[in-house]
């Protein structure tokens, strides 16, 4: 009765996700342990969420509403269209990947000007520790695979896959050596199976034997 918009924050474990169709129609996934602060009603002059962790987007366009998605280290302007975004607090690199229609990045504060556009097929990198972007060209449906069911890998080092696996399957890992962290994988493993079946798989194109001591997930050299 008194028009108040209420600030609402949705957050997913690790081991979740969730999908939520916002009040414009706009419909977001969200993947583990991520969360998303939007509010009740959008207001007249434009749409506004946060994000920390990692989300694809599916914005509906509103001419005279402008979207923003923010996290911590970027402001994402959104023209409809669809993207994904992984912004996690704990990881040194933050990415956006654009699937179809437009998007403009820039830096929390600005407003207009120092924005860099994005096409589709776009793979923006942010560093945090050096505050610098590089782009690349991708296939969006990769980096997006996770919506669909699959972990897909394309010549990521085991400690990124080590940390998404402990996102969705929720538990401590710890490897036996340094060097054994930057070990270069390529493949996909499906997202719905036991953690016993992503192990194996790990296990079969490697010579490394991953065991469970205590609770944690131990990785090492056979």
């Amino acid at each position: 009765e008194n028009n108040a918009v209420e600030e609402l924050n949705l957050s997913v474990p690790k081991g979740g996700e969730f999908k939520i169709t916002l009040e414009d129609s706009t419909e977001v996934w969200l993947n583990a342990d991520s969360r998303l602060i939007y509010p009740s009603v959008f207001g007249t002059g434009e749409r506004r969420v946060k994000v920390s962790g990692e989300a694809y987007f599916s914005v509906h366009h509103e001419d005279d509403r402008p979207f923003y998605v923010e996290t911590y280290d970027q402001t994402i302007r959104v023209y409809g269209t669809t993207f994904n975004v992984r912004n996690y607090p704990d990881d040194n690199l933050a990415y956006i990947t654009l699937e179809t229609g437009s998007i403009a990045l820039s830096r929390p504060g600005v407003v207009h000007g120092g924005e860099v556009v994005m096409s589709p097929g776009h793979h923006a990198t942010y560093d945090k520790d050096s505050e610098r972007m590089s782009m690349t060209v991708v296939d969006p449906a990769v980096i997006s695979s996770w919506r669909h069911g699959k972990f897909v890998f394309e010549n990521q080092p085991l400690r990124c896959i080590m940390r998404d696996l402990s996102r969705w399957y929720d538990f401590d890992y710890e490897f036996a050596d340094s060097d054994i962290e930057e070990i270069i994988f390529l493949g996909s493993i499906p997202r719905y199976s036991d953690f016993t079946i992503a192990v194996s798989i790990i296990e079969k194109c490697s010579d490394l034997r991953i065991s469970i001591r205590d609770g944690k997930v131990y990785i090492q050299r056979k």
